[in-house]
């Protein structure tokens, strides 16, 4: 599968950064990540037109929530 745009941004700031920034770099990425995701799943879970694809939304939504919380403990 090809990359979206935002995901193509992120590999090459990856790429450009140092080591000894690289996981801080890694953490900030995947907390915006987490963050978009969470909006998404809450967004489908509240107002989507799908019985099953909003039952899953519902279940995601705590898992997305979990990571975030993971994210937030890490420097």
């Amino acid at each position: 599968p090809k990359l979206m745009p935002m995901q193509e941004t992120m590999m090459a700031e990856l790429r450009e950064t140092s080591a000894a920034s690289f996981d801080r770099t890694y953490i900030a990425q995947q907390r915006r990540a987490h963050d978009m995701a969470l909006a998404l799943h809450s967004g489908y879970a509240r107002d989507g037109g799908s019985d099953p694809l909003r039952q899953v939304a519902q279940a995601a939504v705590p898992v997305v929530e979990e990571h975030i919380r993971e994210l937030r403990t890490m420097p």
